[in-house]
C-alpha cells in the first residue's frame, strides 16, 4: 500500500467546471511548474490516478491559497466522505490572522466536517509561523490530538520573506508543544539538512517531500546528505507526499528506486509512518 501525505484538494470537480484563474502572487509558480494547467486538473483526475497508482488511505490537504477557508474545508471534507477507500483524513485550512474566527473555523472543520488536522502555509500568508497569532492555533491542534502541517523552504513570491519557511522556525513550536504532531512539508530546501535536524530532535516532527521529484533529491539538487539521514537518522518519521497535482504519481513512484532506500525504511515512507502519524489523530 502507498499512502500519500500530502494530496491539495482540486479546484475543479470535472472538467465541465470553470477553469481556475489564479492570483498575480502565482505567476512565478506558473512560470515555474504550469501551475496553472496543473491546479485545472480535476477530482475525477485525482481518483483516477490514485486507483491506478495503488495510492490509498491518504492524506486530502485544503490549503489557504486564494479564496474562503470555509470552503476549500467544506470541499476537502465532501471528497474525503465520497472516496474513504482512498483518504484516510482531511487537513483543514485556516487563516492564523484571523484570530478568533479563524478558531471557530478550525472547531467547526473538526466537529462538523470531520477533519483531523491543520495545515499553515506560513509563505503563502506573510507571517512566521512563530508568530503569536499562531500560537492558540497549535494549541487547540495539541488538545483535540491533530496534527499541524508547516510549509517550509522557499516560496517563489515577490512580497513574502522567504524566512518565513526556515524549519529552524519550527523547533521552537516542537518545544513549546512536545505533544503536538508537526509534518514539515516540502522538507525544507534550501535548508534540507537543517530540517533533518530539527526531526532528529523532536520525535514529533515529521518530514514530507511532496512536489520535489526523488531523482533530483538522489542526485543534488541541494539535498547534500539528506538521502542517506532517510535511511538512518529520521527513518521513522519521513512521509511520502506527492502535493499532487504538483507531482504525478507515475513520476513519483517510478523515481523512487532513486533514493536507495532499505526496504524497510521504503517501506516505512510510503505507508508504515503516516499509519501511525494517523493512529495519533483517531
Amino acid at each position: 500500500m502507498i499512502v500519500d501525505a500530502r494530496i491539495k484538494v482540486p479546484w475543479r470537480n470535472t472538467a465541465t467546471d470553470p477553469d481556475v484563474k489564479l492570483p498575480p502572487a502565482f505567476e512565478k509558480y506558473d512560470a515555474l511548474y504550469g501551475y496553472c494547467r496543473l491546479m485545472n486538473l480535476t477530482s475525477s483526475d485525482l481518483i483516477s490516478e490514485m486507483r491506478i497508482a495503488g495510492v490509498s488511505a491518504s492524506f486530502l490537504m485544503a490549503e489557504h491559497e486564494w479564496g474562503p477557508d470555509p470552503e476549500w474545508n467544506d470541499r476537502c471534507a465532501a471528497l474525503v466522505a465520497r472516496h474513504t477507500d482512498l483518504f484516510s483524513c482531511g487537513f483543514a485550512s485556516v487563516d492564523p490572522r484571523t484570530g478568533d474566527a479563524g478558531l471557530q473555523e478550525l472547531k467547526r472543520a473538526y466537529h462538523e466536517l470531520g477533519l483531523r488536522g491543520l495545515v499553515m502555509e506560513p509563505d503563502i500568508v506573510g507571517l512566521s509561523p512563530t508568530d503569536p497569532q499562531c500560537r492558540p492555533f497549535y494549541k487547540l491542534c495539541e488538545s483535540l490530538s491533530i496534527p499541524v502541517g508547516i510549509h517550509t523552504g522557499i516560496n517563489f513570491t515577490s512580497d513574502r520573506p522567504i524566512g518565513n519557511g526556515r524549519p529552524i522556525l519550527i523547533d521552537e513550536i516542537a518545544c513549546a508543544h512536545p505533544d503536538l504532531p508537526i509534518i514539515c512539508h516540502h522538507g525544507g530546501w534550501p535548508w534540507a539538512l537543517e530540517c533533518i535536524a530539527i526531526a532528529w530532535k523532536h520525535p514529533n516532527v515529521f518530514i514530507d517531500y511532496g512536489a520535489i521529484s526523488p531523482r533530483y533529491m538522489a542526485k543534488g539538487g541541494g539535498y547534500g546528505d539528506v538521502v542517506n539521514l532517510m535511511n538512518t537518522l529520521v527513518k521513522d518519521q519521513i512521509l511520502f507526499a506527492t502535493d499532487w497535482p504538483m507531482m504525478r504519481y507515475d513520476r513519483a513512484l517510478n523515481e523512487l528506486v532513486h533514493l536507495g532506500l532499505s526496504e524497510n525504511t521504503l517501506e516505512a515512507y510510503t505507508s508504515l509512518n503516516a499509519q501511525r502519524l494517523l493512529e495519533r489523530m483517531t
